[in-house]
């Protein structure tokens, strides 16, 4: 077991204000038509879909900053003493987006309203990073191979995901995590980072996700590059993502999807017909009110049945081989106890086995042991290429559940929470069937956030996260079958229990090579634990902004690549 463990603390000092990664934030002016700026106007933020509130003033050279708000359309008023009010309705607030929104009232009553259709687009024109919105209505209306979202990432330019994915995380993780071929910038695929509602989802192994939502639970994500701000600070790129949140209106839907072999077309090289696939997709997902205007939920669950059978072809040594019969072979087969020798002990001559045909009394009693795990043809005749041939059922399974709650506590003071469950199971295929073993991943995922108005131009948001992730790739022995103690071989080390198997056996002459790989067990119990806690501060014409990061992450790995040996 090889634990590490890392503890930080980050802080940042900006300038100007930056967007919080889950976040959207609204900046502008409020001024008179002589474009002279009004101190202390009053701003209202309004979630049009829950209701949720907040307030902030402008400063003394008419600057609002509302900062800390969870994306989806809002209403924006502005009053002011001896103004009319100004109401602007759906201004559509996204993850990451710093978007200016600025006012001009004309002079009369307070009770008098101006309300502003026109429909500007939202510009982050308050940083440089660079980066692409992926909304609710792309995310749940274009067509996506198993409802994985990760997949629209390619839709942001500066990204490829057309290549294979590389390395060896594959082989050691399970679910999807391993083959999501994303390479944003140029970078190598597994350098990106990804945020769900603000806390770090990711591995701190191999920087793969640790939570992917069902596209039901997601409000949007973000793909992020270029120059941003210090809180980010973890790689070149990032994926940062939200959930959606309940409202008042209640919600709720029933969905399977299902896909399998009747329309696809039959497998290269396949041999008799299409092999059998089914995958089922299923769940529920509900969102409302608990309490209107201060209390809101959703609930999401998604499972995945997805059995696919792939053919495998291997060539296995024929059944008079086994027995030692080369009779039918053009290759001598020599008698090693018949050997002579010269001075120097160089070997000179030997006697062939009568009729090229070893005894059984001579076969190694390990190789004949070894005979178990090694099949016999399935295509009768002594010719090797392709003479096995398997159905290999694949069962790629997982079940996620996602709770959210958001809390009203008052005009000042907002929180959400979240948890989300998920269990991936997968088995790995290999030639022979007493090759291969499985990747179960069992993940969890909490945080929560409070958002608080400290004064009207001062504002504070705190959040906390905790990842868990266990990993276990075991093969087909573990636990069961010590089996290199069985056979005996000298130099051979019984290992641990989750490691016992067969040794890797290399055979040459065109055969197919058995035995349990090399690759595992890997077992991995990685955590991560956060705190964080932004600050913005809204002072004449400028915005100052300043936070820090307690951090822990724990790497608690085992593993071995040979634990069983390999012989050539």
């Amino acid at each position: 077991m090889l634990p590490i463990i890392r503890c930080g603390v980050f802080i940042t000092l900006a300038a100007a204000a930056l967007s919080a990664q889950t976040f959207g934030e609204l900046s502008g002016t409020v001024t008179d038509r002589s474009q002279a700026g009004i101190g202390a106007a009053r701003i209202r933020v309004t979630n049009q879909a829950s209701g949720l509130l907040r307030q902030v003033e402008t400063s003394g050279a008419g600057v609002y900053r509302v900062g800390f708000l969870t994306p989806g359309r809002y209403e924006v008023t502005v009053e002011s003493d001896g103004f009319k009010k100004a109401t602007r309705r759906d201004v559509d607030v996204q993850i990451d987006v710093v978007a200016r929104l600025d006012f001009a009232l004309e002079i009369g009553q307070v009770t008098e309203t101006v309300e502003v259709n026109e429909q500007i687009p939202m510009v982050n024109s308050e940083n440089a990073a660079v980066g692409t919105v992926i909304d609710n209505k792309r995310i749940v209306e274009l067509p996506l191979n198993g409802r994985n979202f990760l997949q629209m990432v390619a839709l942001s330019p500066n990204v490829s995901a057309e290549m294979r994915a590389s390395g060896h995380v594959d082989s050691r993780q399970g679910g999807e995590r391993g083959r999501q071929s994303i390479s944003i910038a140029g970078q190598r695929q597994f350098f990106n980072r990804f945020t769900l509602d603000g806390v770090e989802n990711t591995d701190v192994n191999y920087n793969t996700y640790v939570i992917r939502p069902s596209i039901e639970a997601l409000q949007e994500f973000k793909i992020q590059t270029g120059i941003y701000s210090a809180e980010f600070g973890r790689a070149t790129s990032q994926i940062n993502a939200t959930t959606k949140s309940g409202g008042n209106a209640f919600h709720g839907a029933l969905f399977h999807f299902l896909r399998n072999d009747k329309l696809d077309a039959a497998e290269w090289q396949q041999r008799d017909g299409k092999n059998p696939f089914r995958r089922n997709q299923y769940g529920f997902v509900g969102s409302g009110r608990v309490i209107r205007d201060r209390l809101f939920f959703l609930s999401n669950f998604e499972g995945q049945r997805d059995t696919r059978t792939l053919q495998g072809l291997a060539n296995v040594a024929p059944s008079a081989w086994r027995q030692g019969n080369f009779s039918g072979q053009p290759t001598v087969i020599f008698d090693p106890n018949s050997r002579t020798f010269n001075d120097a002990g160089r070997a000179l001559t030997a006697l062939p086995f009568p009729g090229n045909r070893i005894p059984t009394d001579r076969l190694n009693s390990v190789a004949r042991r070894l005979l178990e795990f090694y099949p016999e043809a399935t295509v009768p005749g002594e010719n090797i290429v392709a003479n096995f041939v398997r159905q290999r059922k694949r069962p790629l399974n997982s079940d996620q559940f996602t709770q959210r709650f958001d809390f009203q506590e008052s005009s000042r003071s907002s929180w959400f929470g979240r948890f989300s469950l998920a269990e991936d199971f997968e088995r790995r295929l290999e030639s022979f069937e007493v090759q291969e073993g499985g990747v179960d991943v069992k993940v969890f995922q909490t945080m929560i956030s409070n958002t608080r108005t400290l004064s009207p131009t001062v504002l504070n948001e705190t959040r906390f996260g905790y990842n868990r992730f266990d990993n276990d790739l075991i093969l087909h022995f573990a636990n069961r079958r010590d089996v290199t103690q069985e056979l005996g071989i000298r130099g051979l080390v019984s290992p641990p229990a989750n490691a016992w198997g067969t040794p890797a056996i290399q055979l040459g002459g065109g055969l197919t090579g058995f035995g349990e790989s090399g690759n595992g067990p890997w077992i991995y119990r990685n955590r991560t634990m956060q705190f964080l806690n932004n600050t913005s501060v809204v002072r004449g014409k400028h915005t100052l902004r300043f936070g820090g990061e307690m951090r822990r992450d724990i790497y608690a790995a085992e593993g071995n690549t040979v634990a069983r040996g390999r012989l050539y």
